[in-house]
């Protein structure tokens, strides 16, 4: 199988770039062709009969390509009158693409064009690599996110009487029920890769959502791929404590990576000393023994974007008779406004005024002394 970057350093390219999800034909490509020589795929096995060259590629594109397929029964070729070893000349940056082609002609078994499942049945040698030549068609991208080489041949006319198998000397019966073994391999593939669907940390990020429905989890499209996976990790014992201050807490922090603040109006009943302070806190946190203020950071929810999405979230979680009042704290200080010591006001050292180009005057003045002398000030 070839589909990680280890696979891509080890074999060539000409205008085709790779990344963690496969290879393709790179942006900047003037030509808007691509060529990929892939590196050597060993069945340590002398005339081995290759069953099978499967390549996944995504299905948002019609471009055009050709698949070049060789074979070599030792792990050296000749090239320029002598032998050199097929690994590293592979890989080798001072050769150009085109006299690799070129020496590879001798050893080409099969060509394909603009087909990603290849019968290989009659391709036989020890070692096998590939080329795929890729052209870019309208602004259209191909990527290839996986190759895999199956061997040996494994053919169902096997399992039918010898007669079939002695009559069919142009392959015609073997190569039509390949078509029915091919499916029938691929269904066998994907039930054997559902215990890593179902594994938050291995499945696929478009298989997150459908994970999310079985545990209760919903607005899932409002969090991050990341997120999501370590939301999914413990969403079991989230589930019991659901609707709870906890269970709110710990989704919310979850879903921010950072601490929020949560308050109710039992914390705050007990300091109801006078009509004045109650009347503070009924603006800052409601009136109704419902409400729920959520408190967070400016640069939590930088964006109206995210604001609204962090709205979603909350909403998903609290229980459903509750009231929101999300409040997003600014860094500076008001006085009967939300402003919490060590949250989003400081204690400062202090320091004189001077005329350095640094010093930034306040963004509110106190005290009568200093209204005094701003006429001073502004004279000066």
């Amino acid at each position: 199988m070839l589909n990680k970057r280890l696979d891509y350093e080890k074999s060539a390219m000409e205008n085709m770039e790779y990344d963690e999800t496969g290879f393709y034909v790179a942006e900047d490509s003037v030509r808007n062709r691509g060529v990929f020589l892939s590196k050597l795929f060993d069945s340590r096995e002398q005339e081995m009969e290759w069953h099978r060259l499967l390549l996944k590629v995504n299905d948002t594109s019609d471009a055009p390509f050709q698949v070049k397929i060789y074979t070599s029964e030792e792990q050296e070729i000749v090239w320029q009158d002598k032998f050199v070893a097929l690994s590293g000349w592979i890989r080798d940056e001072n050769i150009s693409m085109d006299e690799k082609l070129k020496a590879c002609e001798p050893y080409i078994r099969k060509m394909q064009m603009g087909k990603t499942d290849i019968l290989l049945h009659e391709v036989k040698g020890r070692y096998l690599w590939f080329s795929i030549e890729v052209y870019k068609q309208f602004g259209q991208e191909l990527k290839f996110q996986c190759v895999t080489a199956y061997f040996p041949k494994q053919s169902w006319l096997s399992y039918l009487p010898e007669l079939y198998e002695a009559s069919d000397e142009e392959h015609f019966l073997d190569h039509y029920l390949s078509v029915f073994q091919s499916a029938y391999d691929d269904m066998n593939d994907r039930i054997a890769q559902i215990p890593y669907l179902l594994d938050m940390e291995t499945t696929n990020a478009e298989y997150l959502d459908f994970m999310c429905q079985w545990v209760g989890v919903v607005k899932s499209q409002m969090w991050p791929e990341e997120k999501k996976r370590k939301l999914l990790s413990q969403a079991a014992r989230l589930f019991k404590i659901r609707g709870t201050r906890k269970g709110i807490l710990e989704v919310l922090r979850l879903y921010l990576g950072t601490d929020v603040y949560l308050v109710e109006k039992h914390q705050w009943k007990q300091y109801q000393a006078s009509a004045q302070r109650k009347k503070l806190y009924e603006n800052l946190y409601g009136s109704s023994s419902y409400m729920i203020t959520v408190l967070v950071k400016e640069e939590q929810v930088p964006s109206r974007k995210e604001y609204q999405a962090f709205i979603e979230v909350i909403n998903s979680v609290k229980p459903a008779q509750a009231e929101l009042n999300l409040v997003v704290l600014k860094p500076y200080l008001f006085l009967d406004e939300h402003c919490y010591m060590g949250i989003n006001s400081y204690l400062g050292q202090y320091r004189q005024a001077s005329l350095d180009g640094t010093t930034v005057l306040s963004l509110a003045t106190i005290g009568e002394q200093q209204e005094k002398e701003r006429g001073n000030h502004e004279e000066y």
